[in-house]
């Protein structure tokens, strides 16, 4: 007894001295633990113990991160964040920021910090939120509209492009679009207002519309705010894939035979012959490459490579398919027994014999140019336009 009694000044000092470490402006902050301290009592230094051991081990040393963070702020404007020595008693080493004249603790630091990002990003997200209003309400809608109508005037083009063609039987192919049935609800409303709904008559309940639903596909797959904020690629992504019109449709071949309604290629009872295949395959392939090389300058080459195309097509046919394709402007490298006999295939030709050589190698050998003004002299007539030839 007479020893603890002793001991008793020695340990009240001790425990004025934690005291005042603890009072460190910041630590309580830091380890989550604000006890009273005007009990220095047996069960407040216990308290302190079981928080001290709740601080999770440090992945650096105190100087290693002080280090590190210096650095980090190096670049700070002269009245930015700035880390020095703070008033602590010794032995402890304190760190203090500095901030406009201000000194705060690295908790008050790290709370005002918080405080200065969720401010930035509110303020971020009001601006994002003003662009993209901007965009989704100002340009997209008009866009989709322009897209639309290029891709019924593509498809009337073709169409148009391949009513030159047909098989020796009189069968026919035309291409026909069909908006899909699946689309989501989001989508068919855009659809609905942006194509089927001129810019001109749209009004501004149904521009609103459309915003909404173009804001519901950009927030398909985000979980929360924070997570949209962080994948603005994948949000404009989502939006490229949601506006692609091409998936928005089916497109089908439509089979044409004169005084009969048009069928749809691969539906039940449907047959054709292996040379109306080949037709129906080839037609729309080329008519749309020809669709799609009108944009190129006019001194670009419109090349297509075929390799026996008129293949098990009979000698009417072929003609009908040369005819068809040298209307279409392409600059062709054609392989095949079978162009002899259709007039519609010697226009502009180049004809080659081509002769494998012990090696492997091939080696071409020309044997005859042709072009308009010679057929004219020899047939009397000019005949359709451009289409090249490679014979082997």
């Amino acid at each position: 007894t007479k020893d603890l009694r002793a001991a008793e000044p020695a340990s009240e000092d001790a425990l004025t001295h934690v005291a005042e470490l603890v009072a460190v402006a910041g630590l309580r902050e830091a380890l989550g633990w604000h006890q009273d301290a005007k009990d220095l009592s047996g069960e407040w230094l216990a308290s302190l113990q079981t928080a001290l051991r709740q601080v999770p081990e440090a992945s650096a040393g105190l100087e290693e991160c002080t280090d590190n963070l210096r650095a980090h702020l190096r670049d700070e404007p002269d009245d930015g964040w700035r880390l020095g020595r703070g008033p602590v008693p010794e032995p402890m080493p304190g760190h203090q920021f500095h901030l406009g004249g201000r000194r705060l603790s690295p908790p008050a630091a790290a709370a005002e910090a918080r405080a200065r990002r969720d401010q930035a990003l509110s303020a971020y997200d009001a601006a994002d939120a003003e662009a993209l209003e901007k965009f989704v309400l100002g340009r997209i809608p008009a866009a989709i509209s322009t897209a639309w109508v290029e891709l019924e005037d593509w498809i009337d083009e073709v169409n148009e492009q391949m009513s030159l063609a047909s098989a020796s039987s009189g069968v026919g192919v035309q291409v026909d679009i069909r908006v899909r049935k699946d689309l989501s609800p989001a989508i068919s409303t855009i659809y609905q207002l942006a194509c089927k709904v001129s810019d001109a008559d749209r009004t501004t309940e149904q521009q609103q519309l459309i915003g909404q639903a173009l804001q519901a596909v950009l927030r398909m797959g985000s979980h929360d705010a924070t997570d949209e904020r962080r994948s603005d690629i994948e949000r404009g992504q989502r939006l490229k894939d949601a506006i692609n019109i091409r998936d928005w449709v089916d497109i089908r071949y439509m089979i044409t035979r004169t005084g009969q309604p048009r069928e749809r290629w691969g539906d039940p009872g449907v047959t054709v012959s292996q040379g109306e295949s080949r037709l129906i395959v080839l037609a729309p392939m080329l008519a749309a490459l020809s669709a799609a090389y009108r944009s190129l300058p006019s001194h670009a080459a419109r090349i297509a490579a075929l390799d026996e195309v008129p293949g098990e097509i009979d000698e009417k046919g072929r003609d009908g398919i040369a005819a068809y394709v040298a209307s279409l402007g392409l600059d062709l490298i054609c392989t095949s027994h079978h162009w002899d006999g259709s007039p519609g295939a010697w226009d502009g030709v180049d004809v080659y014999d081509l002769e494998k050589t012990p090696d492997g190698t091939v080696v071409s050998f020309q044997v005859m140019h042709v072009y308009d003004h010679d057929l004219v002299a020899a047939t009397g007539h000019a005949p359709a336009a451009g289409i090249g030839q490679a014979q082997p």
